[in-house]
């Protein structure tokens, strides 16, 4: 339809139309912004006019005394959306444009006026009001508060990591010995460990195909979890807030 400038389609359908047709292929030369809406709002107006039967001359269609017989052409033919608003728009900027044109206004004064006796029966749209709306609230359901509070208090059981004994506990399976295996923990070189800090967690676990490992305990994974529980935050900005040197 966007390259059926001149209206061709409506001169072979609907040949009554011939005014509306000349004023639309004349309106498509000086259209700015989105000509597909344009295009499409003109075409669904033509459809509009003649499926309901309206005034072939856009004389009659613009009289004051007619409007009332005019149905909605946003409800009778748009969608009640964004797209459909947008479309009902630019047809009323096309209707407009033809209501300055000689026929229809007084050329005397520095800008065209139209005459009293016409008017555009078609009502803008505001968009914003057909748009989705967007909750502010979450849809998910709220932890309870006492859950919340029960989890601090195990995460963090102490001023140190070495205190966090129950995070510590919850590494993963456990292994024929019974000790924990989790990403959590990681190999070691012993001249990294400094066993006064009681924020350096370790262990010695014992294999036994292979000889016994050291291991570090990260915190990164509590931290974020504790994080969580004290800020509204999602768990990409949590991440992104922790320094760089616990993501190693």
């Amino acid at each position: 339809m966007e390259d059926d400038r001149q209206l061709m389609r409506v001169q072979r359908l609907y040949p009554e139309l011939e005014e509306w047709r000349t004023y639309a292929a004349q309106w498509y030369g000086i259209v700015e912004g989105n000509f597909a809406i344009a295009c499409a709002g003109i075409n669904r107006f033509i459809n509009y006019l003649a499926k309901n039967q309206l005034f072939p001359r856009p004389a009659d269609y613009f009289l004051r005394k007619n409007a009332k017989l005019i149905p909605s052409f946003f409800e009778c033919e748009c969608a009640q959306s964004d797209h459909g608003a947008a479309m009902n728009n630019c047809v009323a900027d096309f209707l407009d444009w033809v209501l300055i044109q000689p026929e229809f206004a007084d050329l005397d004064e520095d800008s065209p006026t139209t005459l009293p006796i016409f008017r555009s029966p078609l009502n803008r749209v505001n968009r914003a009001e057909h748009r989705p709306r967007r909750g502010s609230e979450s849809n998910k359901q709220v932890m309870p508060y006492w859950m919340i509070h029960d989890l601090r208090r195990r995460v963090a059981q102490g001023p140190y990591f070495r205190d966090w004994v129950w995070a510590q506990g919850l590494a993963g399976k456990a292994n024929v010995f019974g000790d924990k295996e989790s990403s959590d923990l990681f190999p070691a070189d012993e001249a990294r460990l400094d066993k006064s800090d009681r924020d350096c967690v370790w262990r010695i676990r014992q294999r036994i195909d292979k000889g016994s490992v050291l291991e570090m305990w990260s915190p990164v994974r509590w931290v974020a979890c504790l994080l969580k529980l004290q800020i509204t935050a999602r768990m990409g900005q949590i991440w992104t807030r922790l320094p760089s040197t616990m993501h190693s």
